[in-house]
């Protein structure tokens, strides 16, 4: 959840650090692309993505979401035009997703250690580039790195003071993992609060959102809940896959020493006058708790879902990190004197 924030002066984009992005997205890209030579193997679900991209920017047969993988219409914005580059579609992809994954990673480190310094930045991409799920879906091509590339951009346009741009990135998130609805919702539940008139758009996206989920399936498979029942025969008869999704949230979003990270940082920010690193503790609760929700409906629970909650955890857990060395600091401090 993205809340304005009061007494965030510090934290609004500068010139050079609108002018460090670009740098940054380059050195994304030629890692991304020296990394093919150490492997380009695909995950199983952009394979189908790149089907669909072929089926419906070709018209290379029937556009069909009736197998696997669910459907969801973020991948097309790239799947649809990879498909003209026939034979180098695969490799593009995970160039390309590669990238976003690194930026994430980038883009995470920038937005904690521009709220609380470089320990927050450095303990908030570390928690997250050991988070379980996290290389393996970025090396293969997953979407969900992707997303969290573009939440860190919901916040930067936030901080930025451009609610519409947040809204709109937060709306392209939710067209790759539902959960990403409920935050949409919410920042415009918050702006509404604030007397803004970006509600409207708020409510007006949301639909389109909800219309591209259920329309795009309707159109391939004939039922606008084929997706759904797709993931949902996925984690039938396989209780393990759904004990590991939960253990996964136990150990790495609500783990004693990484909860009392996040706590701390939530509440210490919140006392400065940060709203955003409270706001992200909230943001990565209510994604986990509507994932376990899926759970008890008999929904898997990979732990890449789990990615983007992981990475508003780990940069709420760095603000806190910062907060108790300075602690840690004060105290040596005073025993000293």
């Amino acid at each position: 959840m993205l809340v304005p924030a009061k007494g965030n002066a510090a934290l609004r984009r500068t010139p050079s650090a609108r002018a460090a992005m670009p740098a940054i997205a380059i050195v994304a890209a030629v890692v991304a692309g020296l990394s093919l030579l150490a492997g380009q193997s695909l995950r199983f679900d952009p394979h189908g993505w790149l089907r669909w991209g072929r089926e419906i920017g070709l018209g290379d047969g029937p556009f069909d979401t009736s197998g696997y993988p669910s459907w969801k219409p973020l991948p097309l914005l790239l799947a649809v035009p990879l498909a003209a580059t026939g034979p180098a579609a695969p490799v593009l992809w995970l160039v390309a997703l590669r990238t976003a994954g690194l930026l994430a990673l980038a883009l995470v480190h920038r937005l904690t250690a521009r709220s609380a310094g470089p320990l927050a930045g450095a303990v908030a991409v570390g928690l997250l580039a050991v988070t379980p799920g996290w290389w393996p879906t970025l090396l293969g091509g997953g979407i969900e790195p992707a997303i969290v590339a573009l939440g860190c951009a919901a916040v930067a346009a936030h901080q930025a003071r451009r609610p519409g741009a947040a809204l709109g990135l937060l709306a392209v998130m939710a067209l790759g993992r539902e959960e990403a609805l409920l935050l949409l919702l919410a920042y415009g539940i918050a702006l509404h609060r604030r007397g803004q008139r970006w509600p409207l758009l708020a409510a007006a996206l949301s639909i389109v959102v909800a219309a591209l989920w259920l329309g795009g399936d309707w159109l391939g498979s004939g039922d606008p809940l084929h997706g759904g029942e797709l993931a949902k025969a996925a984690g039938a008869g396989a209780p393990p896959a759904h004990l590991h999704g939960i253990g996964l949230v136990a150990a790495l979003l609500v783990g004693p020493p990484l909860l009392a990270l996040v706590v701390l940082g939530a509440t210490t920010a919140w006392r400065a006058g940060d709203r955003l690193t409270a706001a992200l503790a909230a943001a990565a609760a209510g994604w986990t708790a509507m994932d376990l929700v899926m759970v008890g409906l008999g929904y898997p629970l990979p732990p890449r879902f789990l990615l983007p909650a992981a990475a508003a955890s780990a940069a709420a857990a760095g603000v806190g990190a910062a907060a108790l060395d300075r602690r840690v600091r004060a105290r040596r401090t005073a025993t000293a004197r």
